[in-house]
């Protein structure tokens, strides 16, 4: 949990990277970002949480399994720091016309 008076500056990272001529994938997108939230609610059904970013933004993700049990015993208000991370891979495919 993060203390009440933390939030500190959001940090992030991205990544990008290219495979080698004629491999798959083509190329490669990523990010992470690590920042204090404040808890919104928790959908044990759906694992979906909900939460306010530091710049106010009501936002939703699918917590990881892994973290669910933490997830459910949080209520509305609690500050949490969170670290969400997405990676995209993207290839191009010659349509034989």
């Amino acid at each position: 949990m993060a203390e009440a008076s933390e939030g500190g500056p959001t940090r992030a990272a991205m990544v990008t990277r290219s495979a080698p001529e004629g491999t798959k994938p083509a190329g490669l997108v990523g990010g992470a970002v690590s920042m204090a939230v404040t808890f919104q609610s928790y959908d044990p059904a759906t694992g979906i949480a909900i939460f306010t970013t530091p710049e106010g933004r009501l936002e939703s993700v699918v917590v990881d399994p892994a973290m669910r049990a933490f997830a459910s015993i949080q209520h509305a208000g609690d500050r949490v720091t969170i670290d969400l991370s997405n990676v995209l891979a993207v290839s191009i495919v010659e349509n034989p016309a």
